[in-house]
């Protein structure tokens, strides 16, 4: 336990270089299960990975030659609009203001602009403090280019050597211990195994649904937001949200009236109705073993500890935490201190044999 809290804390410490090499190790071991599977039939472990590494590699790039001039296309023509959609959605909103106004007798207006000012001003203020941060520090570039070009490197090398990784770790286990460990070990794995490929699945499914679903109800740029909103589901809720507010700013900016508004809105919703209630329950279950409050708190405490690669982590770590917990409080029912056993008898009664 000592260990796995010096393990976080480094990882706290090195946050800033940390993620290729975290998202090197995690695709190592979202590869190493078919990796393992070709060892069966005899193939050596390096041609394994190869061949594994290979066609992970050919998906990944046929998927971006798909959707990647799509999204690109997309962004460089919604960058291009976005002073025109800006003026548009500022009439439709002054049209608003204007009929609130005539409804409850008051300038809308004037009242938006007075609790407004201070606040914009404040807001740009913080992002070209933030603009400027990054650019100075060049950290954002550097995991940007790092997670291309280490990641798969070291989720290569990761893979090459994952069993002997886990033999080393294995090895350095205390002998009386062991077992108990290798049985919280299994557990998580199981765990993680099936959050991470159900996960997989569901984001796939929602990216098509959100993609194909936003395109069809009119929406400007729908493919781009489903795509992203589909990719995003992998982090609770911050995905959903951001697919969520993206769909509603553009509806309310491109359609004038309400019933084509609501008709992108109401796609949106339906799809998080069957990810919550049929994909995620069915797919991945219930196999992590957290509550939602306390995935929830997972995904706001790792962004608050370690910025984005926090937030990527974050669901995992709390299921292997979860995991360790619920064995340590099974262990300590069985103690002698839980059971009472350690306690003096009452006067006149024997002690228990």
């Amino acid at each position: 336990m000592l260990l796995a809290f010096f393990a976080l804390f480094f990882l706290i410490l090195v946050r800033q270089v940390a993620l290729p090499f975290v998202a090197g190790m995690a695709l190592a071991y979202f590869l190493d299960p078919p990796v393992d599977k070709l060892e069966t039939f005899g193939l050596s472990r390096t041609l394994s990975a190869v061949i594994v590494a290979f066609v992970f590699v050919l998906a990944v790039l046929s998927i971006l030659a798909m959707v990647g001039p799509l999204l690109v296309n997309q962004s460089i023509d919604l960058l291009n609009n976005l002073p025109g959609l800006l003026a548009a959605g500022r009439e439709q909103g002054l049209a608003f203001l204007d009929q609130i106004g005539e409804r409850y007798q008051i300038d809308a207006r004037s009242k938006i602009r007075e609790h407004l000012g201070s606040f914009t001003e404040q807001a740009i203020n913080t992002l070209i403090a933030l603009v400027l941060n990054l650019i100075q520090s060049g950290v954002a570039l550097v995991n940007i280019i790092s997670l291309f070009l280490i990641t798969p490197l070291v989720g290569f090398f990761c893979l090459l050597r994952w069993d002997r990784i886990v033999a080393s770790v294995d090895a350095l286990l205390p002998l009386p211990e062991r077992p108990a460990i290798r049985t919280v070990a299994k557990d998580i794995d199981r765990a993680l195994a099936g959050f991470v490929r159900g996960q997989a699945l569901v984001c796939l499914i929602m990216a098509t649904y959100y993609a194909l679903a936003l395109t069809l109800s009119g929406l400007q740029y729908g493919a781009a937001v489903g795509l992203v909103a589909g990719i995003l589901t992998f982090i609770p809720y911050i995905g959903a949200l951001t697919g969520f507010l993206l769909t509603v700013t553009l509806s309310f900016i491109q359609f004038p009236d309400l019933w084509s508004i609501l008709l992108p809105i109401g796609f949106f919703l339906l799809g998080q109705s069957v990810e919550g209630n049929i994909l995620t329950p069915r797919l991945v279950g219930r196999g992590i073993g957290l509550h939602d409050v306390w995935v929830l708190f997972a995904v706001l405490a790792g962004g608050a500890i370690a910025g984005f690669l926090g937030v990527l982590v974050a669901v995992p770590v709390a299921a292997m935490i979860g995991v360790a917990v619920r064995h340590a409080v099974g262990r300590y029912r069985k103690t002698r201190y839980y059971l009472g056993e350690d306690e003096d008898p009452p006067p006149g009664q024997l002690p228990k044999a």
